[in-house]
């Protein structure tokens, strides 16, 4: 956008999924209610997981959704699919779901299954960092680092950062002190108020959609 050189998105995706992959081992907590469908796709028995997702997914679980999302975004026991990824993350994206959130703003990010849009992949990166999820709130500080979809804001970017390097999050601190290189005395201030008062938002809607 703008003429901004963009990463490629090989590595622009694995390197997001790595990092994301090494915060949820790192602590993050255990899925709740995890159901039968869940149990196997934590095991790999995907076809298994197929079965017994998709029914609740289709009930509207956000959980099953987002599920159901990574098998087709992975290719997991069933033809890959980011056209599918993006309808199931969707489905638990509006309810709430921050993973779902966060991996569907990193498919626009990339472009996979959908254009490019830089602007939007903020958007789903901000509801997510907004509740706290710190994948997201990395991505989003990257975004306002070089402007893509979003102001050139070193402040915003502190900010994110600054609360991604709070839960210990991959890259956080190298961003932080990219973005501090930016700031006035001043601005670095202001920025630092920021994170100071920030509290995570409280979610407008439930995990589950009503039946």
């Amino acid at each position: 956008m703008n003429g901004e050189s963009t990463p490629r998105p090989g590595l622009y995706r694995r390197v997001c999924s790595a990092a994301a992959l090494v915060f949820l081992a790192l602590g993050n907590p255990a899925l709740a209610g995890l159901d039968t469908g869940a149990g196997a796709f934590r095991n790999g028995d995907y076809p298994t997981a197929l079965h017994e997702l998709s029914p609740p997914a289709e009930n509207g679980d956000a959980e099953a959704q987002f599920l159901l999302g990574s098998m087709f975004e992975g290719g997991l026991g069933v033809e890959q699919s980011y056209a599918e990824a993006i309808k199931w993350y969707g489905r638990a994206a509006e309810q709430g779901l921050v993973r779902a959130e966060y991996h569907l703003g990193l498919l626009y990010a990339i472009g996979e299954g959908v254009g490019r849009n830089h602007a939007v992949a903020a958007e789903w990166y901000r509801r997510a960092a907004g509740r706290g999820y710190a994948p997201a709130q990395n991505n989003l500080a990257y975004l306002y680092l070089r402007g893509w979809g979003v102001a050139n804001e070193p402040i915003q970017a502190y900010l994110w950062s600054s609360l991604a390097e709070q839960q210990n999050y991959p890259g956080a601190a190298r961003q932080r002190m990219i973005a501090k290189r930016s700031l006035s005395r001043g601005e670095l201030r202001e920025a630092e108020a920021l994170v100071e008062h920030w509290k995570p938002e409280i979610p407008q809607v439930s995990r589950t959609a009503p039946e």
